[in-house]
């Protein structure tokens, strides 16, 4: 598609301000265990709109590494006001974008060889957070779709998955997760490993919070299975004489 324009530097800046000079949503990605670092980083800062108040608001990165003008926005509990509130708290979104899904890419795509796909920015935050200096760093690229489960069109180019040593299918440990992880197996046209996150934990967040090592997670990179590519169904067979689609002999 056309391409998303460099994000505004000022834009930015007075977004992050607002951000540092709010305590209780600094205290709530603190609590999700989300250093300053990663913060700044990812440029993570406060949108203030005519409807919508202290959404936590963050730029969409491209492959390059780049801070893109297209903004992405999430609410944080007690905090952010005016989005659904019409309706019971579990039934408030939780994550929004303008447009349609694209990848968001948590590390640039250059110089890497394995390809981690996770569900959600702030999965992909706390993920980049743990692997900073290790050799995973330099070795695992780390995206997630900017609309949760909406699969991005350049994932359904055949070029998109073909060039990666490996692809892990990190979505998260629910009935939602394996459907994802299945539909864009069927996209990769490739070997592709299912990285669960472990029994007891729905997500990767809600696992590295409770004190899962590095060292862990590479044991569970080692360890994921291979995500086999669902069986063709056969047609419906016809009458030996109609037109129509046949089920081929084994």
């Amino acid at each position: 598609g056309k391409a998303v324009s460099i994000a505004n530097e000022r834009h930015l800046t007075e977004r992050q301000k607002a951000l540092a000079e709010h305590q209780e949503a600094r205290a709530w990605l603190h609590e999700r265990q989300l250093t300053d670092t990663t913060i700044q980083h990812f440029r993570l800062g406060l949108y203030n709109g005519r409807n919508v108040k202290n959404a936590l608001s963050f730029p969409l990165f491209s492959h390059d590494g780049l801070a893109r003008g297209r903004y992405l926005n999430s609410r944080i509990p007690g905090v952010t006001t005016g989005v659904d509130e019409d309706k019971p708290e579990e039934k408030r979104r939780k994550d929004w974008a303008t447009g349609s899904a694209a990848t968001y890419w948590v590390t640039p795509s250059e110089g890497r060889q394995d390809l981690l796909i996770v569900e959600g920015a702030r999965d992909g935050w706390r993920m980049w957070q743990e692997v900073q200096g290790s050799e995973l760093e330099g070795q695992l690229a780390i995206i997630t779709s900017t609309h949760g489960s909406a699969i991005p069109n350049d994932w359904k180019q055949p070029t998109f998955f073909a060039d990666w040593e490996r692809v892990y299918l990190g979505q998260d440990a629910d009935d939602t997760g394996d459907k994802l992880a299945q539909q864009v197996r069927e996209l990769t046209h490739r070997e592709a490993l299912r990285l669960r996150p472990p029994e007891g934990y729905k997500d990767w967040t809600d696992w590295l919070n409770s004190g899962a090592s590095r060292s862990d997670l590479v044991s569970l990179l080692e360890a994921a299975p291979i995500l086999d590519e669902p069986l063709v169904e056969a047609a419906t067979p016809h009458a030996s004489n109609a037109p129509g689609y046949y089920a081929a002999e084994a």
